[in-house]
């Protein structure tokens, strides 16, 4: 007989393992290989394996069925000709009566003659087959019951009926199949404050989910402890007892050595403000469905829709979150500052700590290689260096680490193995420690590419810190007009737990550490802090010696703090600043510590590069007017007419003032900038350039740009 394949599911397995039929055994049920086994689980993860295997076992029924059909067939066929030949037959033909079995073979054909034609309207990718398949498993899984008349996953705990409800959530309507269900209107306030019930429902019901989600995702190292319960810093005494033994001699000589110290560690208050469109919670819709075809785990619960948005905007948050952790230079944002601030100035992280550690409070001393700088030559040996130049107790002792970026420890093992290149008793094997320092492993952090950056300290001496474990997944959402708005705020920070102790002696700085460093740059050179004024001029307050002027600086700067004597600052301009605030020089009457050889107008002026004084006074060593690639890269010209061969942005340094005649070259869209200088180029209007007003370039900063459009140059902007 014909066997034929009723199942979208069988016909995808039969593919998937390559066999023209089911392996079955001498009971005529499914028998398959381990590896077959095997391949079927990776295809069809959670419980979808199992459905898969009842579909396939009722295709084996099925045609067990069929074959019983065709045999009773015959056999009464056979039986009715006999009958004849004895005279006993009539000659008419045989139908016997199927049995249930067989009308549930018939009934089970048609209903999937649906899935098939679907099969035969795909493209023949295995993507697309596999996600009807999918689609069918999913409906046998979770959806082939999958709802009452009025609830997605109806056989849910009934504290959940109201989050799968169809009533007024679309997006359950549409994960059950419903025709009449279309894309969910969240321009609709209902659905908003719907939306929220849901929100909250599913936060109180699934505690451990959003556990999952705060904690589980931050991606740092999980060694480190975390602590919760944090409303604004704590702090640990430490306290290091030494000296307290003696050989015996007669007189009594009483002491001992004792250090108690505490460091504070700072917990940041963390906001998420997020704006969406109608448009983009439909497309968020439209993506959990897709999720929830893909079923790639077994519990319905995540399919929520309610818990797809939490996990999309804390999976990127806690992201984030891990960034700052480490990456994070902490700067507080004023009042009157509307633009959104960046999330790596949401909180201080490991890294800025160390650089407090070494430059501001000199706890820290940092470890200077006879080598140099690292490098791969010497990357092995100069890390053998660091470890050697710790205190013997510490760099024999247990539970620490080495932390660097992952490619730095590459180049630590390609220098070992081309040490050990002509020793014959080198197994090749790889190496993930000093040679005898096992105790202290490498461990690669990625936040660290870019630096040469090393440090060493004990697993618990970093913590992570928390306020409240579900306040991080405390989301609201607001609507208004056509836009839907979502926001959450919560408490976060990573602390190193000691640093070390000041002792009173320069000599000994750097025998009480408990983190080690070496000379490396904590951060490259292209990090820097923003600097956003003070109301009212106040003094401002900085924590790392690199700042950018924002924007939106609220007021002028007259006096800076934070810094030690002898840190160099510089400060870097903004040619987009919208306020006319600048940093002031101090005179008698402004009670300023800026000692600047004039005003730094950060709008014009590209860096101001100064040196904190002894008294506190921050004193000007260098000034750069030209921002980079504007005026010092341009070229330059002399007649009246510019050729475009000669580059895109030119300047004027003709003998004597003019008007410019042509413009040669450059192709459609070709923008052009031209810079002026003392001897005065105009640019007016002529058959090839058209401008709003004649522009008079008189000065170094004076420029106008153009842009070509069918043959004609047009003024885009001057400055």
């Amino acid at each position: 007989m014909k066997k034929t394949i009723y199942s979208a599911v069988v016909a995808y397995v039969l593919g998937v393992l390559k066999v023209a039929e089911l392996p079955t055994g001498e009971d005529g049920k499914l028998a398959l290989s381990a590896e077959q086994d095997a391949i079927l689980k990776s295809e069809f993860p959670g419980d979808l394996y199992q459905s898969a295997m009842d579909k396939m076992n009722a295709h084996l029924g099925l045609l067990a069925a069929a074959e019983k059909e065709e045999n009773d067939v015959k056999t009464a066929e056979k039986q009715n000709v006999l009958d004849i030949l004895a005279g006993k037959g009539t000659g008419d033909p045989v139908n016997p009566e199927p049995d249930k079995a067989v009308a549930d073979a018939a009934k089970t054909v048609a209903e999937q003659q649906a899935v098939i034609e679907a099969l035969s309207k795909q493209p023949e990718t295995e993507s697309s087959i596999k996600n009807i398949v999918m689609k069918g498993l999913v409906g046998t899984a979770l959806a082939a019951s999958i709802s009452t008349a009025s609830h997605l996953f109806g056989k849910m705990p009934e504290a959940s009926v109201k989050l799968f409800s169809f009533e007024g959530r679309n997006w359950n309507a549409r994960a059950a199949g419903l025709k009449t269900a279309g894309k969910t209107d969240f321009n609709d306030v209902s659905t908003i404050t719907r939306l929220n019930e849901d929100l909250k429902e599913y936060q109180v019901q699934n505690p451990n989910f959003i556990h999952d989600l705060y904690v589980d995702k931050y991606g740092l190292p999980e060694f480190w402890s975390k602590r919760f319960g944090v409303v604004d810093q704590v702090q640990d005494a430490v306290m290091d007892i030494s000296n307290v033994t003696q050989a015996r001699k007669p007189d009594w000589a009483p002491g001992f050595e004792l250090f108690i110290e505490a460091e504070k560690r700072r917990i940041y208050r963390i906001q998420i403000d997020m704006e969406f469109t109608g448009f983009q919670l439909q497309e968020m819709e439209n993506s959990w469905l897709a999720s929830i075809y893909n079923m790639d785990g077994s519990s319905p619960y995540k399919y929520s829709f309610v818990a797809f948005l939490l996990k999309k905007i804390s999976d990127k948050a806690r992201q984030e979150d891990r960034e700052g952790a480490i990456k994070g230079i902490f700067v507080q944002t004023p009042a009157g500052i509307k633009s959104k601030g960046h999330y790596l100035n949401a909180q201080s992280g490991v890294l800025h700590q160390l650089y407090t550690f070494v430059n501001i409070k000199k706890t820290v001393v940092q470890y200077v290689s006879p080598l140099g700088k690292f490098s791969l030559s010497n990357a092995y040996e100069y890390t053998k260096g660091f470890v050697e130049s710790l205190p013997l107790a510490v760099r024999n002792g247990t539970g620490r680490r080495i932390y660097m970026s992952p490619s730095n420890i590459v180049k630590v093992k390609d220098n070992y193995k081309q040490i050990n290149s002509q020793n014959n008793d080198y197994s090749g094997n790889e190496i993930n420690y000093i040679d005898g320092y096992p105790n202290l492993p490498f461990y690669g952090m990625t936040d660290l590419e870019g630096t040469d950056l090393i440090f060493i300290t004990a697993d618990d001496n970093v913590e992570i810190l928390e306020y409240l474990p579900e306040e991080k997944e405390k989301y609201r959402f607001e609507y208004l007009k056509r836009d839907t708005f979502f926001h959450a705020d919560y408490r976060f920070g990573c602390g190193v737990v000691f640093s070390g102790f000041e002792l009173p002696s320069q000599e000994f700085k750097g025998l009480a550490q408990f983190v080690w460093i070496n000379d490396a740059p904590i951060f490259n050179e292209t990090v820097s802090i923003p600097l956003f004024g003070a109301p009212m001029s106040s003094p401002v307050t900085i924590n790392y010696n690199k700042v950018h002027v924002h924007p939106e600086l609220i007021s002028d700067v007259v006096k800076l703090n934070g810094m030690p004597a002898g840190t160099v600052v510089k400060i870097l301009g903004n040619q987009q600043m919208s306020t006319t605030s600048v940093i002031k020089k101090k005179t008698s009457g402004n009670g300023g510590n800026l000692d600047l050889t004039a005003d730094f107008n950060p709008k014009t002026t590209y860096s101001l590069t100064m040196v904190v004084q002894a008294d506190g006074t921050y004193k000007e060593l260098a000034r750069v007017s030209a921002f980079p690639g504007i005026v010092s890269t341009v070229k330059t010209f002399n007649d009246l007419a510019i050729d475009l061969v000669d580059g895109n942005v030119q300047k004027y340094e003709g003998s004597a003032a003019g008007t410019l005649e042509a413009i040669v070259g450059g192709t459609e869209n070709t923008e052009l900038t031209i810079f002026g200088s003392e001897n005065a180029l105009t640019v007016s209007a002529n058959d090839t350039i058209v401008v709003t007003s004649d522009a008079v370039l008189d000065s170094d900063t004076k420029f106008i740009k153009l842009r070509k459009f069918e043959g004609v140059w047009f003024e885009t902007s001057r400055g």
